[in-house]
């Protein structure tokens, strides 16, 4: 017994070889991805972005002044409360 494909001319001894024809020759491809839905999360950005640690938050150090004993921030000069010159070389 022979098999003729219902798309086009040709004829197959079995019915399985028939089978595999339609579906290899005659069937829609497949999506190569699936669509987005309105469900799926946002795709990140790079592999990289979401390794990222967390940045830390750095606090300036304190410095007091020799005169007026007020806080300074390293390098400030002169004093803002009373004008004293800071000699920041040694730190």
């Amino acid at each position: 017994m022979q098999y003729q494909c219902p798309q086009c001319p040709k004829i197959f001894p079995k019915k399985s070889s028939l089978d595999a024809h339609i579906k290899r020759m005659h069937s829609e491809p497949l999506p190569a991805t699936p669509p987005a839905t309105p469900t799926a999360p946002p795709a990140t950005k790079s592999k990289f972005e979401v390794k990222k640690p967390p940045k830390k938050v750095v606090e300036a150090a304190l410095y007091e002044c020799n005169a007026c004993h007020a806080e300074l921030s390293k390098g400030q000069n002169p004093c803002p409360n009373c004008g004293e010159e800071m000699n920041w070389s040694g730190l």
